[in-house]
């Protein structure tokens, strides 16, 4: 199906308009006096970026909104959300009439391309769901329509990218066989090889496992999308099969990675594994609000981003002596390759079939940034007022195994990728989101080239690693 760009329909009572807008203020109230996400209020913007590099794919910026002090100013916002509002509430009520679930899925509001109402069964009340700033379960019912219509789609062109488990490689292939009678001396091979591994490629190298190995919540995220969740587990749907089997194709490459590293000796495999628990434990915010639209740009985001980071590691596992871990980490590349060509697909169709709602969808991901599926990594004992993920971050930027640039290199991919920068015949709407994406671009590209420029004058520091036995690392901080 495709969207086409309705009217706005009449307000309901004035009475859930003056709830929703309390709502809105209280929320932006209690995450700190006035400053809230923007885009949940429809405020003008005044943005205000923050040049912090992180591994992959977060080059960090903050958006938020300052609201006015002088009154007149308050109350002239304030009727630009009492009329948000407004809009908010008749789309409820016309989206209620095509389908009213207790947990609110599928309701819409007056934005591109959601909403963030929901009716409560029980109670019989109408308000959005608030959390950590971010409306959830804020797609429209017809734009979850549009999802419902790519079974097909699954079934025909994303499923088949997935390989057949008795023809792709297992971790196995790669490591020492335990049965053979010649598997001490294939150990000892092995931590030969990886004596040549300097300190700084084994933070990445392990920071890149634990990452792999926090699966289990990235199958979560998946199935907190609407429209596509796997509701029972074991769901036949196109959508339940693909989250199952991309997990279970991810699941080999944390295995591998982790057997490898224990063989080496080289590192300290209770810290790791404290790190992998602590990850999963905390797990991980990427913004997506359960919308599918949201979601699967994270995803044809991050895929290329991991691909490009196990892609370094694998050549530099190579130049500095171990070919095996080389080929190890080329091919866990290239299932990140595929899998994101699988992802990017499915964008691929929401830009055939809405393209005003992905236009609005990728600008609202590109403003709160893609952000590391690991940047809650925590060891229990790293240095004291530092971060961890920022730490390994700044190594892998020194390493050149993933960068700021490579960030906004799959910005400008995705962009060119999904044509948003000549795009016609959009809503004004979108029309405002592709301005303001291309004008991100251009801000990250001179936000990373400043960094670049600052990362040279700082001096190098010492940073101890549990991961590597807390051997001190000297890396220039970011």
């Amino acid at each position: 199906m495709r969207i086409n760009q309705a009217g706005t329909p009449p307000s309901k009572s004035i009475s859930l308009v003056w709830n929703l807008l309390f709502s809105r203020w209280w929320t932006g109230h209690c995450r700190g006096d006035t400053e809230y996400r923007a885009f949940s209020m429809q405020l003008p913007l005044r943005r205000q970026i923050r040049p912090t590099l992180s591994h992959p794919a977060a080059l960090p910026c903050s958006q938020t909104v300052h609201l006015p002090r002088k009154s007149s100013r308050v109350a002239a916002q304030a009727a630009a959300v009492t009329e948000q509002a407004a809009r908010d509430v008749a789309a409820t009520q016309h989206s209620n009439g095509h389908q009213s679930t207790a947990n609110g899925t599928g309701n819409g509001n007056g934005n591109g391309y959601g909403g963030g109402h929901q009716t409560s069964a029980k109670h019989g009340r109408e308000g959005p769901i608030i959390l950590n700033g971010q409306i959830l379960h804020n797609i429209s019912s017809e734009r979850l329509d549009v999802i419902h219509s790519m079974d097909d789609v699954l079934e025909n062109n994303i499923l088949p990218i997935l390989k057949d488990t008795n023809k792709i490689w297992q971790p196995q292939d790669f490591l020492p066989d335990s049965s053979s009678d010649t598997f001490l001396d294939e150990v000892a091979e092995l931590r030969k090889r990886a004596e040549c591994l300097p300190d700084s490629y084994l933070v990445v190298l392990v920071g890149d496992m634990i990452t792999e190995e926090a699966l289990p919540t990235y199958m979560a995220m998946l199935n907190t999308l609407d429209g596509v969740r796997d509701e029972t587990g074991a769901a036949p749907t196109p959508w339940g099969r693909w989250t199952r089997q991309w997990t279970s194709e991810e699941n080999r490459h944390g295995d591998l990675m982790n057997k490898y590293c224990y063989l080496t000796g080289r590192v300290n495999m209770r810290a790791i594994e404290v790190t992998i628990q602590n990850l999963i434990t905390s797990g991980m915010d990427p913004k997506t609000e359960n919308n599918p639209y949201l979601g699967f740009i994270y995803t044809s985001f991050q895929e290329r981003a991991t691909k490009i980071s196990h892609g370094n590691t694998a050549s530099h596992a190579t130049q500095y002596g171990d070919k095996v871990l080389g080929k190890i980490c080329a091919a866990i590349a290239g299932d990140e390759a595929r899998h994101e060509k699988a992802y990017i697909k499915i964008v691929d169709e929401l830009f055939k079939r809405d393209p005003n709602g992905a236009v609005i969808a990728f600008n609202d991901m590109m403003k709160k940034q893609i952000v590391m599926p690991a940047h809650l990594m925590n060891d229990g004992q790293h240095g004291q007022g530092r971060n961890l993920f920022k730490d390994f971050s700044a190594v892998a930027q020194a390493t050149r195994t993933y960068t700021g640039q490579d960030y906004v290199n799959i910005m400008k991919f995705l962009i060119k990728h999904w044509d948003i920068e000549t795009r016609t015949g959009l809503s004004s709407e979108a029309q405002e989101a592709q301005e303001q994406v291309c004008n991100l671009l251009t801000r990250f590209q001179k936000l990373t080239d400043r960094q670049a420029r600052m990362a040279g004058k700082r001096k190098e520091e010492d940073i101890n690693f549990s991961w590597i036995f807390n051997r001190p690392l000297s890396v220039r901080p970011m």
